[in-house]
């Protein structure tokens, strides 16, 4: 994603889903999913995550907009 520092954690329950961005070692970005068990099952977080790739930087971009 182009940061100088960037994990990306992925936690699957019962029947919710949580993805977490360490984006620098102060900002960490979390994502919170609950649904039901099937759709958690088959939950593909690394699609997901490619998917919102773009926004995330567009995010970022736009805090630091001067």
């Amino acid at each position: 994603m182009g940061f100088d520092n960037s994990k990306e954690v992925f936690l699957k329950g019962d029947q919710c889903v949580i993805i977490i961005y360490e984006i620098t070692n102060e900002h960490s970005l979390i994502i919170f999913f609950e649904m039901n068990a099937l759709k958690t099952e088959f939950f593909d977080c690394e699609t997901f995550i490619t998917t919102i790739d773009d926004l995330v930087v567009s995010l970022i971009d736009a805090i630091n907009y001067d």
